[in-house]
């Protein structure tokens, strides 16, 4: 037999669960989270493999913590609850490097298209596609 592999961020937690690590929402503040699964050398790949695609989704601002962990104490403190308009507002604000008229013109998106609709009260965490379309 040979040498077990390590997979970094990730270990057996007991016999029947793994514990991966990962920095959340910041690189200062790291999250432990359990995978029911058996800690076999396959399962622990997988795992790798799952936290991998968990830290991508990290990076490129899509990752949903509830809906990844759905049932962690956690997930319920890094979910979204911003108004959508206030959200847009303030994003619109953070965007120093959109010119004047691109930024009028998300200006108008928002105050027409948003505001006074149903999305203006909706929050950003709950917002579906089949919402946005409507």
């Amino acid at each position: 037999m040979g040498r077990q592999k390590l997979y970094r961020g990730v270990r057996a937690a007991s016999e029947s669960s793994i514990e991966i690590r990962f920095a959340y929402p910041d690189s200062k503040t790291e999250q432990r989270e359990r995978i029911q699964l058996e800690p076999t050398p396959g399962n622990l790949e997988r795992a790798f493999v799952h936290l991998s695609q968990i830290k991508y989704a990290i990076k490129q601002g899509t990752f949903d913590y509830a809906k990844t962990f759905p049932k962690s104490k956690r997930a319920d403190l890094y979910t979204n609850r911003t108004l959508l308009y206030t959200y847009l507002k303030s994003w619109l604000v953070r965007q120093a490097h959109i010119k004047s008229g691109t930024r009028v013109f998300y200006n108008r998106i928002i105050e027409g298209q948003v505001k006074g609709s149903s999305l203006q009260e909706a929050r950003v965490a709950d917002l579906t596609w089949s919402m946005v379309r409507d």
